[in-house]
């Protein structure tokens, strides 16, 4: 027979197991959908700039004047698909940074949770 502080300790050890679980879970969940919301961003990226020259080719005259010495990118024939390239890779700057800030600050967080410091 157990006594009243081993049934106790039992109790509070399959408790802290518990919630261990449930925080690696909540943990796989989180990073599944960082790496998801990183991947679509990826594709859609990668998606529009393949399909970009067929789109720009539609807005655009068939005949091309010769700016001067001026950039083509500021000429008035299909400057929006650079446009939208430029925005949807600021886009993906701003994913990636914040997927590797994410990731740093839980690696800093597992350090000093296993150092048994920050508990």
């Amino acid at each position: 027979m157990r006594t009243t502080d081993e049934r106790t300790a039992a109790v509070l050890r399959r408790a802290e197991e518990i919630r261990n679980l449930q925080e690696r879970r909540a943990v796989r969940r989180g990073r599944a959908l960082t790496v998801a919301a990183f991947a679509a961003c990826l594709l859609a990226v990668v998606g529009l700039g393949l399909a970009m020259p067929g789109i720009v080719s539609r807005f655009s005259d068939s005949t091309y004047v010769y700016a001067g010495p001026a950039a083509s990118i500021f000429s008035e024939r299909g400057t929006s698909g650079y446009v939208l390239i430029g925005i949807l890779a600021f886009v993906l700057g701003v994913c990636v940074t914040l997927l590797c800030s994410i990731l740093h600050r839980r690696s800093v967080r597992g350090k000093e949770d296993g150092d048994g410091r920050n508990r």
